[in-house]
């Protein structure tokens, strides 16, 4: 229940910790399945927080734990849905299994591509049993549904509807089919007062409420696959499972043209427009035009730093990553904030995607020569973006070369500074400082770093961006100064 999810969630979590993941997934599920599947219809309600539990284990322990859920109720499913006489009364094993699906959609841990098929399986059969698991689908999912994919939706109402006079005409059960419209529609026009007894106040609640129990950095990483992609699982692998790509039986020369093909058929998802501007910002291989695509065509940047976490770390995939992000960056005319958010929150994540940062923004670094003066602008910028978020610490400005300064560098190296010394918080500005005092690998660096906030910051006042209050910044370099002098940070290089 939801007053004791948060410990019974946490005490699971450390199970995880201690036992194999595969033992606990399989426990788990059928302790659930038991719990839920049924010959009578479950409560919503208690359908509901399970498919919470599995959203948050799915979020904190990882995302084969949902996928593995999926799988399983999906196996169980097919089994119950071939041994079932449709036409006929049954029990309401299926229909809690449909509850479950449609609660594991709701909390994102699959995308509606799944239900979508589900349901047009049930479209195809239209058995009066298929009638009833449909109605249930269109109750618990049909508006989120709607709001994820209008185009897919309209496209089910068409086919339900079609298949609907063709039942009637053939003397189907004509009462159950109306109702099953009567909902449809409801869904259609977005009318919830429409459906008897539609209540979504307690999943509302629950969604709320998810977000106190998953981690700080963990998010619910949304399965982008298809039911007929889970029916196939054991012939054709695992794909959405890092590091399961290849499980199952597979066919070797098949397979391996299927990876080689793998690329095309991934661009292909993306419009021509799209493409072409990849191919003008001189994306020149196909990772990184489908990491810039997928970036591109990202709402926020916590929806791209999703999606570029589940290209993996394969062939130091994260060095592309990075090299897109900053590069995009570079190219705006104006400063774009989006690229660094998704490359902080990347680097949250996984420390692979911190170090190829790190080692990306030191490349970039040693040719600003070649740069624009926007290019260096923005450059500046995303590095300063990267330590005010503790992303990075201040020490990436270390392959700067203090002791041959030129004109490109001075500038870049203002705008970095700058931006940092003026950061809202005197604490977090000292604190950056502090965290490069006392190492000894350091002690060159800090010297330069000293020499250059007095002489081309403080002494060359009028070379500094007029809108700058410069007697913060001098007050602000006094602070700094003091912390490159004390040791005792605790933040890590």
């Amino acid at each position: 229940a939801e007053a004791n999810m948060h410990s019974i969630a946490g005490q699971i979590e450390n199970m995880y910790r201690q036992n194999s993941r595969n033992d606990m997934n399989q426990t788990l599920f059928d302790l659930i399945h038991q719990a839920v599947v049924t010959p009578v219809l479950t409560p919503e309600r208690l359908v509901m927080e399970y498919a919470m539990l599995i959203a948050i284990l799915h979020a904190n322990i990882g995302s084969e734990v949902g996928a593995f859920f999926l799988e399983e109720f999906v196996k169980k499913f097919t089994l119950l849905y071939s041994e079932t006489d449709l036409s006929g009364e049954c029990g309401k094993e299926m229909d809690n299994i449909i509850l479950i699906f449609c609660f594991i959609y709701n909390f994102r841990i699959v995308a509606a591509k799944f239900t979508f098929e589900l349901l047009s399986k049930l479209v195809d059969s239209f058995e009066t049993k298929d009638i009833e698991l449909i109605l249930l689908a269109l109750r618990s999912s049909g508006f989120i549904l709607r709001k994820d994919d209008p185009g897919a939706m309209k496209s089910l109402i068409i086919k339900i509807q079609s298949r609907a006079s063709s039942s009637n005409s053939a003397g189907g059960d004509g009462s159950r089919v109306q109702f099953m419209l009567d909902v449809l529609l409801a869904v259609k026009n977005n009318n919830i007062n429409k459906i008897p007894n539609y209540d979504p106040s307690h999943f509302d609640h629950l969604k709320k409420t998810i977000k106190s129990y998953i981690r700080d950095g963990n998010f619910i990483t949304e399965l982008k696959i298809g039911l007929k992609d889970l029916e196939e699982a054991d012939t054709r692998g695992r794909w959405w499972i890092v590091g399961s790509f290849f499980a199952g039986n597979l066919a070797g020369e098949e397979r391996q043209e299927m990876a080689e093909n793998e690329p095309i058929k991934r661009e292909e998802q993306f419009s021509e427009k799209l493409l072409k501007l990849a191919r003008k910002m001189r994306m020149n291989t196909d990772s990184r035009r489908e990491i810039f695509c997928l970036t591109m065509s990202s709402e926020d940047y916590v929806e791209g730093a999703e999606r570029l976490i589940k290209l993996g770390t394969r062939n130091q995939t994260e060095r592309d990553v990075m090299f897109v992000l900053l590069d995009c960056s570079m190219q705006e005319k104006e400063f774009n904030p989006f690229y660094s958010h998704v490359a902080i929150k990347l680097s949250s994540l996984d420390r692979k995607y911190k170090i190829a940062n790190q080692f990306t923004v030191w490349d970039k670094i040693k040719l600003t020569q070649d740069l624009k003066e926007s290019q260096v602008t923005n450059l500046g910028k995303y590095i300063s973006h990267l330590i005010r978020e503790r992303s990075q610490s201040i020490s990436i400005l270390k392959v700067v070369e203090f002791a041959e300064m030129t004109k490109v560098n001075v500038n870049l190296l203002r705008i970095v500074l700058c931006e940092v010394l003026l950061m809202e918080s005197q604490n977090d500005v000292n604190s950056i400082f502090q965290a490069v005092s006392g190492r000894d690998n350091l002690k060159l660096f800090r010297e330069g770093l000293r020499l250059f906030l007095r002489h081309f910051l403080l002494k060359q006042k009028k070379k500094l961006d007029p809108r700058i209050d410069f007697a913060k910044l001098e007050q602000r370099v006094r602070s700094a100064e003091f912390s490159l002098n004390t040791p005792g940070s605790s933040l890590k290089l």
